[in-house]
């Protein structure tokens, strides 16, 4: 699991996300991320999920929790290019419904 950032700006940031996502030392890491881009003014999140194999339930919980908090400042997330059974996990957990999907 890695996490870097591809892109910052002064409201806008995106993450570059690869390997798999469900031990809890990762999920805190990103939880981490959110948390501090957020508290820094950021109100766009990109997610890039196009190295990413595995998400948990919590890794979903995860993005739902951030897209409330950015929500709450009028800010987005969105996911970029999930594939394969990210994609599939993404769709049924109903996330593709209320966040933004960028596929390239």
């Amino acid at each position: 699991m890695q996490i870097s950032i591809l892109e910052q700006g002064s409201d806008l940031i995106v993450i570059g996300m690869s390997g798999q996502y469900w031990e809890t030392a990762d999920l805190i890491k990103f939880e981490t991320y959110i948390h501090k881009s957020i508290d820094k003014g950021i109100v766009t999140i990109k997610i890039d999920l196009s190295r990413v194999s595995f998400l948990s339930s919590q890794a979903l919980g995860l993005f739902v929790s951030a897209f409330r908090e950015l929500g709450k400042v009028e800010g987005k997330l969105i996911l970029i290019n999930p594939q394969g059974t990210v994609k599939e996990m993404i769709e049924i957990a109903g996330l593709d419904e209320i966040m933004d999907i960028e596929e390239n």
